[in-house]
């Protein structure tokens, strides 16, 4: 079942660049210990880092808790899927 993402804020907290703190996040599309790839409300998140672990993800309050050391947080939109949603519907 699809969370209603309409009223999800997005917030990201870092402490230290050891713990990375993060809501409004809709999945988690692949991660291992150098990357985690995040899809958030405010668009994609790309995570890089250094022994990255994933300490809580709960995608029903869209809370995602992560460790380790964070050095990169760059957010990109989702051009493809937008490109896709305009195919399907331009006339």
């Amino acid at each position: 079942m699809m969370e209603n993402t309409d009223n999800m804020k997005h917030c990201l907290t870092l402490d230290e660049r050891k713990c990375l703190r993060i809501s409004g996040v809709t999945a988690v599309d692949d991660y291992n210990d150098s990357e985690i790839h995040a899809v958030t409300v405010c668009g994609r998140l790309l995570i890089k880092g250094e022994k990255l672990n994933i300490e809580t993800l709960d995608l029903s309050l869209g809370e995602l808790v992560l460790g380790g050391a964070v050095s990169v947080l760059a957010y990109s939109d989702d051009v493809q899927t937008k490109s896709v949603f305009k195919r399907l519907f331009s006339q």
